[in-house]
């Protein structure tokens, strides 16, 4: 593809991710409010417990074979018939360790559904390769904008029917069932835009191209996930399925913005970082603008959150989430550097600084388990705090490889963010000041008033800098983009 109408593809999913992005949280707010009114934290508790290790399952179903296909220079047989078949033998594997361990964890956790809702939730297993294959597909033709809109429609889908069984009492099996019907929702409408059917082939010699960067890749994806998944695997045991839920909904709502966009927008930076990694500068270059046009996404929501996240959560969930309005908070601020370390970590695989990382997500684990722990003589409080912490702490880890790696530098990455955290901060302290010489805290509609002033305010902030510093490249980029936008919008 060439270097232009790769830029033109990254621009188009770029936008098509803000428009999920924009459509998720406004569908994800409501869809979560009536899902948190209908059930209990311990359902989200135990729901989070079990899908913390069949996730950690599925990666290593997916093994590293996603981020391998969109490397190739061409998709196409045997390669994927033989990628689909190893997918599916260890699936068939990874079932056998839930069914024998499913009953000992309901023991471990003291609940009696957690073996029910684990051996259920296996059955996307299987599911996974066809997924895999199809989506590969239409990401290696830069198709993020389709992708997008197949990925709106099916999580709509999904979510209305697990508020349906939620509402009809199915409890924790509304939430296992609405997962079921999207992923294999998801794999039928891909496979439709992206036809495809295995055939009986394998090729040693197409996989052993591949298997190596796939290993270091599949070590650091297990990892990080395990990271990201083990303090609700020891909250479970700590602090019980009540408070598990009440954390879980804290990090959900403190990390919303990032992973509404995070793992769509990961697969298109791996995949167009990977096509230019030879031409350093070129990479360099992206990767600022991508920071510069993430942070401004993100910045912006993370601010509303730290400010008017107590009122909400009272007034949208309700009294019984109260305990998660300090920790959301505390989450959301550290989802400031999360979301550059998300951004970096999609460039460090790109840069093939694979093996540098594995050593940056081993300390990534240790450092979890020791948040966890320690953090939880102190309640929800002290976890929350010893993540952010940690995530601080990965942020400068990750930021040093590419330092080393290709000489990506604190002002480089400073030099992309500025505008934004100008923005940010003035519209927090305008925020602050209208919060407290109202005391609107508890009343929606000035709630939302103020959310409003803010979003003006951070617009205003970013506009005034971009019409003022003619020489930022990466944000003229963005500045320029938006202005077309708003022209073609006349």
């Amino acid at each position: 593809m060439k270097t232009e109408n790769l830029g033109e593809s990254i621009k188009s999913g770029v936008v098509w991710q803000y428009s999920r992005t924009a459509f998720n949280i406004g569908f994800t707010l409501v869809t979560g409010i009536i899902l948190a009114r209908l059930l209990d934290p311990s359902d989200f508790g135990l729901f989070a417990a079990v899908t913390a290790i069949t996730n950690i399952i599925t990666a290593q179903i997916n093994f590293g074979w996603p981020a391998a296909l969109l490397r190739s220079k061409k998709l196409e047989e045997p390669l994927l018939s033989s990628v689909f078949w190893i997918m599916e033998a260890t699936a068939l594997c990874m079932l056998g360790v839930i069914w024998g361990s499913s009953a000992y964890l309901g023991d471990f956790y003291n609940d009696p559904r957690f073996m029910s809702v684990m051996m259920l939730l296996g059955v996307n297993f299987f599911i996974i390769p066809f997924n895999t294959i199809n989506g590969s597909m239409l990401r290696w033709d830069m198709r993020y904008a389709l992708v997008s809109k197949i990925t709106m429609v099916v999580s709509s889908t999904g979510t209305c029917l697990g508020i349906i069984m939620a509402y009809l009492g199915f409890g924790v099996y509304s939430l296992v069932f609405s997962g079921i019907f999207s992923s294999l929702f998801l794999t039928l409408v891909m496979a439709y835009f992206a036809p495809w059917k295995p055939s009986f082939v394998f090729s040693f010699t197409n996989i052993k191209k591949h298997f190596m960067f796939g290993l270091r890749l599949h070590l650091n994806n297990t990892l990080n996930l395990f990271a990201n998944r083990v303090d609700n695997l020891l909250a479970g045991k700590l602090v019980g399925m009540q408070l598990l839920g009440i954390y879980v909904k804290a990090f959900s709502l403190g990390r919303k913005p990032i992973s509404m966009l995070g793992a769509n927008l990961y697969q298109m930076f791996f995949t167009a970082l990977s096509r230019i990694r030879e031409d350093s500068n070129h990479s360099q270059l992206m990767y600022q603008k991508m920071i510069m046009a993430i942070t401004f996404a993100v910045y912006l929501p993370l601010t509303i959150l730290i400010l008017t996240g107590d009122g909400l959560i009272i007034i949208l969930y309700g009294a019984k989430w109260a305990e998660a309005i300090i920790p959301m908070k505390i989450m959301a601020f550290g989802s400031f550097a999360g979301v550059i370390t998300m951004i970096s970590g999609a460039f460090c695989d790109s840069q093939n600084l694979v093996r540098q990382e594995t050593k940056v997500q081993i300390l990534n684990v240790l450092m979890t388990i020791t948040a966890v722990i320690v953090g939880s003589k102190w309640g929800l409080i002290g976890i929350s705090l010893g993540i952010v912490i940690k995530t601080f702490v990965l942020f400068v880890l990750i930021k040093n490889i590419l330092t080393s790696g290709i000489g990506i530098k604190w002002r480089d990455i400073g030099h992309s963010i500025w505008p934004n955290v100008c923005a940010a901060v003035g519209s927090y302290f305008l925020g602050i000041l209208i919060l407290s010489t109202w005391s609107v805290s508890e009343n929606l509609v000035y709630l939302l008033f103020v959310i409003l002033i803010c979003s003006i305010v951070y617009l205003a902030i970013w506009a005034v800098i971009g019409m003022t510093i003619k020489n930022h490249t990466e944000m003229q980029t963005l500045f320029t983009h938006f202005k077309t936008m708003l022209s073609k919008l006349r």
